[in-house]
């Protein structure tokens, strides 16, 4: 019995802790704090994202978790909301995630804008017509040709003063786009039709207008493209000016030029000077030419007046020359009147696949003392210093026919049908054809058919003159000299030739004549070269058999004019190369 009752006691006190235990469970739940409330924070937003950006970690130092919704959606651990759209105000609830011990706080409500879409620059094309630019036209794009000060929806624009100038284009602004970045385009405005100057952006040169606006130079180095052919008739035309300057014809035509020049007495052509000229025709250029400074040293010629590098360039006209003041030097050349190396170490310059079809004439009735230097194709060579054996010009795949009439000769005159004096380099497959007519009261003259070239001056100057090989030439040209009081020394190749190191004169021939009036033997050189040929070597150079007294010949072997004129001969005897030259039976080659 006593054990029954203990039994009875003991399930009576457990069910009495079980009720007290449940008592005490619901009274600890009624009783379950609410976490404080968030402050505002602060959030990162871009065109489509927001982001929370505080450092929860530190608000929450008691370990609690805040959680987020966008638009009263789901709640998410994460403080970062995706894919949203641009410029758009969203509502974002913010609060303390609840737990065993605390229920979730009151909910924070904060709103974050969404930022616009960025926009890249645009690619687009201009166009320039001279002093107006039209940009590529579109309905989203806007434009500033204020260097970015103002934009406007206009694409098109006309300058009124010359200079660089920068233009700007970017993408209009939009409800969810802010305008974009801005491409910045760089123009040149010029009196050209267009362009910057840059190889890849050449000046424009489509009317005689802007030919006639080289005149005044551009800036060294710069590119310049001829678009037109060009006509001068009855207009007035300047030389340009452009040293240092690349002009590409590109292959178009300048022509019916006439013009006088009284005024600038150093460099006479349709180029006065020029760094590069290729692939330009110039057809029916007369210069006519007064000195009137007695300390004149002019360059003169149809081309230019001085150039670096001729390519592709045909010529044809006349030089007319009135020289009653001039005491220095004249350089006057067909296609250029001279080639200056100024002390710039080691030059290449040259001349190729050029002709010039001129008539020069030269007059000194008053019998001004002035030194010229004239040639068909090239007038002067001038190594302005020291060591000019890594200097030099290289004359190549060049012709000239020439009329070349010079008279009142008192000075030392250098002439030739191609080069007049003072060759350093390589001539090789060119050829002369045409006349060449001295006459003078004094002084000497130095004459060739192919190239007249200064001697060595002395042992320490031997650097400066002389020095040119000659390969694959021939002259088939008269010439005649008026020996009235001159020293005539006549060579139907070259005249008075010499060098410093090892030469070669091969594979040429001269198919012309050779005249002086009052002449005698010891008047003449010989009719290939010089009587002096100091450290040259001759080969395969032949002379046509009419020559006669007192012509020397025994530097060249004579062939009839029949036989050079035959394919066999000139391809086979001569060498000369059908990659270069035309072989016709009954004819001269001519170049290809």
């Amino acid at each position: 019995m006593k054990t029954t009752k203990k039994i009875i006691a003991v399930l009576l006190m457990t069910v009495i802790m079980i009720v007290a235990f449940a008592a005490c469970a619901r009274l600890g739940s009624d009783q379950k704090k609410e976490y404080e409330e968030p402050t505002d924070l602060r959030f990162n937003v871009t065109a489509t994202t927001i982001e929370l950006i505080d450092d929860y970690t530190e608000l929450c130092a008691n370990g609690e978790v805040l959680e987020y919704r966008l638009e009263n959606g789901d709640w998410q651990d994460s403080p970062l909301f995706e894919g949203l759209n641009p410029n758009t105000t969203y509502k974002i609830d913010i609060r303390v995630k609840g737990n065993d011990k605390y229920k979730a706080s009151k909910e924070h409500e904060q709103e974050a804008t969404t930022l616009k879409l960025s926009q890249n620059a645009p690619n687009v094309t201009y166009e320039q017509a001279e002093k107006t630019i039209t940009i590529q036209a579109a309905e989203n794009l806007e434009y500033s040709f204020d260097g970015g000060a103002t934009y406007s929806t206009e694409n098109k624009h006309t300058y009124t003063d010359n200079g660089d100038k920068i233009i700007n284009v970017r993408y209009k602004e939009t409800e969810d786009k802010y305008s974009g970045e801005a491409q910045v385009i760089k123009v040149k405005i010029t009196d050209f039709y267009g362009g910057t100057g840059e190889e890849n952006n050449p000046y424009l040169i489509l009317t005689e207008a802007h030919f006639i606006a080289l005149k005044d130079g551009v800036s060294s180095n710069s590119y310049i493209k001829l678009m037109n052919d060009l006509d001068f008739t009855s207009k007035t035309f300047s030389p340009a000016k452009i040293g240092g300057c690349v002009f590409d014809g590109n292959n178009h035509k300048i022509e019916n030029i006439n013009f006088e020049n009284e005024t600038d007495l150093n460099d006479v052509g349709v180029f006065a000077n020029v760094g590069t000229v290729k692939n330009l025709t110039l057809n029916n250029v007369n210069v006519n030419y007064t000195c009137i400074d007695n300390s004149a040293r002019p360059n003169i010629a149809i081309l230019a007046g001085r150039a670096v590098n001729v390519e592709n360039c045909k010529v044809n006209g006349e030089i007319n020359i009135n020289n009653d003041k001039s005491y220095g030097d004249m350089k006057i050349g067909g296609l250029v009147g001279s080639i200056t190396v100024n002390r710039s170490g080691k030059n290449r310059f040259n001349i190729t696949n050029s002709f010039a079809d001129v008539k020069i004439k030269y007059d000194s009735q008053d019998g001004s003392d002035a030194r010229i230097n004239v040639g068909g194709l090239l007038g002067y060579y001038i190594n302005a210093i020291g060591d000019a054996k890594d200097s030099f010009v290289t004359i190549s795949k060049c012709g000239a026919n020439v009329d070349i009439e010079l008279s009142g000769l008192t000075s030392t005159g250098y002439a030739a049908g191609l080069v007049g004096s003072n060759i350093m380099g390589k001539i090789e497959n060119c050829y002369v054809t045409g006349q060449l007519n001295t006459s003078g009261r004094s002084g000497s003259m130095i004459i060739g058919g192919l190239i007249s070239q200064k001697a060595v001056r002395n042992s320490s100057d031997n650097d400066r003159y002389g020095n040119a090989s000659i390969e694959s030439c021939y002259v088939a040209m008269d010439i005649y000299a008026d020996k009235t009081n001159q020293d005539i020394r006549m060579g139907g190749i070259s005249s008075l030739m010499q060098a410093f190191e090892d030469r070669n004169v091969m594979n040429c021939f001269f198919a012309g004549s050779l005249l002086v009036s009052q002449g005698s033997k010891s008047a003449f050189m010989d009719s290939f070269a010089t009587s002096v040929l100091t450290k040259y070597s001759q080969e395969n150079c032949y002379h046509s058999d009419n020559l006669v007294a007192p012509v020397e010949t025994q530097n060249t072997i004579a062939v009839s004019q029949e036989t050079m004129k035959t394919v066999v001969w000139q391809r086979d005897t001569l060498n000369f190369s059908a990659d270069v030259w035309n072989f016709v039976d009954g004819q001269f080659p001519t170049l290809k």
